[in-house]
């Protein structure tokens, strides 16, 4: 102040928001209100101040507010069927942060197993159908999900007169004619 006197009152106004918003700006008397903005958008505030013997011309300042917006996920996998045991490479580098902020994963292979890798590994040892999620977070608290579905067959058994059907869990037999001697 051009006095040099201590300031005693501080004055902020909200000058222009988006359209609709309703931000938390409180207390406006404060030296440091607490500011929520609660819609993406320019938001263009303004303090004056008062030394108990002048008050201030505004001072403003544009806030740009941006929402963050959730991680992309993205699963892949080497092969998605397969006879048991069958081990899959699964693969999520492909996911990411609209920010560019830096990810967590999380896997579930369906089968009790897990991962926090980027690029597991999971052997699946019992015949049937397997839904794999792929959950990937930001350091915002914000979640992405994709998922998989592997299909994983019994192992071929050699039986004369069969004929495995690959991918299907079934065996069906293939009806062999002979004739009796007589």
């Amino acid at each position: 102040m051009p006095g040099g006197d201590p300031i005693t009152f501080w004055d902020w106004t909200l000058d222009a928001s988006p359209a609709g918003s309703i931000p938390f700006f409180f207390p406006l008397d404060s030296q440091y209100p607490e500011f929520d903005p609660d819609l993406v958008g320019d938001y263009e505030l303004s303090l004056r101040v008062y030394d108990g013997t002048f008050l201030s011309l505004p001072a403003s300042i544009t806030i740009t507010a941006f929402m963050n917006q959730p991680p992309v996920a993205v699963a892949s996998a080497d092969f998605l069927s397969g006879v048991a045991p069958f081990n899959v490479n699964f693969d999520a580098s492909g996911s990411f942060d609209p920010e560019g902020g830096p990810l967590t994963y999380g896997w579930d292979f369906g089968d009790f197993n897990t991962s926090s890798d980027i690029m597991p590994s999971n052997t699946y040892y019992v015949p049937g159908t397997y839904f794999v999620v792929l959950t990937v977070g930001d350091q915002d608290g914000d979640a992405g999900q994709d998922s998989l579905v592997i299909n994983v067959g019994a192992s071929a058994v050699p039986v004369p007169g069969a004929v495995w059907l690959f991918g299907s869990g079934l065996l069906g037999l293939v009806g062999f004619a002979r004739r009796r001697r007589q």
